[in-house]
């Protein structure tokens, strides 16, 4: 009867301490007896294999009888073997999970004992946002139209194991609809990515505002035709235009002139040009030009007497036109005066042909004062002037000259007052 040596057959993990052979090359030892399953947790982006496994979790075999038998350490089931069947594999296809590896032993005497190992095979790394550059949005003013679905589809991420299509992609901060426009405060979102297992990452994504658009320079008109005896400032005639300055962005945006060719030369015959400008926060700036055309607005006006005036329908004639032909007849003294209307009727109707009245008159400094009567004979463009008749003639001069007599005699009685 053959007797077999009593023996013990063990698989050991070594964990901590440097050992040496003493009897079978062993002094000192500190293993954990493996009784029971040890699970051995793999990122699966790691590359592994069993070689580096078994030493990284320094696996030993131990026999009473026969010492260290590591060298005769094998997996009883190679078709389960996680870090065979993915090694090769490209990260995306491999498979997270837990596999069981069995590590079976046989001793000299053919004794044998084994261990499951099981590789866990976890992702704990955390989805990538890939450009930076789209980061930050640059938003022009005029054209908010984006959404919130727009900016994440338009953003690059990047897992180690799942695809785009399974990572949870959700605005976290901030809001499309809540998002104030303010040119100098950005305004910002964070964006959350998750993969499957449950990994995050944030990124906060800014917005820029900007606003390229120049304001816009209203006014009723951009040609001005004065006489060259009008002395209108530039002020005045900008007042006079309306103009108003609207902006996409800025409210209360103003004017101001840029040159000013006019203001120096406001009684010289020519065209002069007010060139005025607006400029809103963002420094864009728009010009508008304004005509000034200086001329000889005195009408062309054909009289046969002091009294009787003849005028086209499409001229209208002012106080001062009268008070020019008083002048050029002589008839106004060497002294300043103010001109007042007595009554009058053409004015109104100084496009309509026909016959009215225009009484006005001249109040000098020293008090005195002189009324002028005049008719006005409004006449078509292609209408001729009738001459009036003979006797007409005379009978208006006789009464210019009882007039004239009527005036010199009131001023030899304010002068006799005087002396006495």
């Amino acid at each position: 009867m053959k007797i077999l040596k009593s023996f013990t057959l063990i698989i050991c993990l070594y964990m901590i301490s440097i050992f040496t052979n003493h009897v079978f090359g062993i002094e000192e030892t500190d293993w954990t007896i493996i009784d029971q399953p040890y699970y051995y947790i793999i990122n699966v982006n790691d590359k592994v294999r069993i070689e580096s496994v078994m030493e990284d979790i320094a696996l030993i075999a131990y026999d009473d009888y026969d010492g260290l038998i590591t060298d005769k350490i094998k997996i009883s089931n190679p078709n389960n073997q996680y870090v065979i069947k993915v090694y090769d594999l490209k990260i995306e296809d491999r498979q997270l999970g837990t596999y069981e590896v069995i590590f079976n032993v046989i001793d000299n005497s053919g004794n044998t004992a084994s261990v499951a190992v099981y590789f866990v095979v976890i992702d704990n790394t955390a989805p990538l946002f890939l450009d930076t550059s789209i980061i930050s949005y640059n938003i022009n003013v005029d054209d908010i139209n984006i959404t919130e679905q727009e900016i994440i589809s338009k953003l690059k991420i990047k897992d180690n194991h799942d695809a785009y299509k399974d990572l949870i992609i959700e605005t976290i901060s901030g809001s499309i609809n809540e998002m104030t426009v303010d040119i100098d405060n950005p305004y910002y979102f964070t964006v959350r990515a998750t993969d499957l297992s449950g990994n995050k990452n944030e990124q906060i994504i800014t917005m820029n505002f900007y606003d390229d658009t120049s304001p816009i320079i209203e006014m009723d008109k951009n040609k001005i035709i004065k006489s060259y005896k009008d002395n209108s400032t530039t002020e005045s005639i900008l007042e006079s235009l309306n103009i108003v300055v609207t902006d996409n962005y800025d409210d209360n945006l103003s004017y101001y002139v840029v040159s000013n060719d006019y203001e120096n030369n406001k009684n010289v015959i020519d065209t002069y040009r007010i060139v005025i400008g607006a400029k809103d926060t963002s420094g864009n700036e728009v010009l508008e030009t304004i005509e000034v055309v200086v001329e000889d607005k005195i009408p062309p006006v054909f009289y046969l007497d002091i009294s009787k005036v003849y005028v086209a329908n499409d001229i209208q004639l002012k106080i001062n036109d009268f008070v020019q032909l008083l002048k050029a007849s002589g008839q106004i003294k060497n002294q300043s005066y103010q001109e007042y209307i007595i009554d009058e009727n053409y004015s109104k109707n100084y496009n309509i042909a026909g016959e009215y009245n225009y009484e006005l008159r001249l109040v000098y400094n020293d008090g005195d004062y002189q009324d002028f009567s005049f008719k006005v004979n409004v006449i078509g463009k292609n209408e001729s002037i009738v001459k009036e008749p003979f006797f007409a003639k005379i009978w208006n001069f006789i009464k210019k000259i009882a007039h004239i007599i009527g005036d010199i005699f009131k001023w030899l009685v304010d002068k006799i007052r005087q002396l006495f």
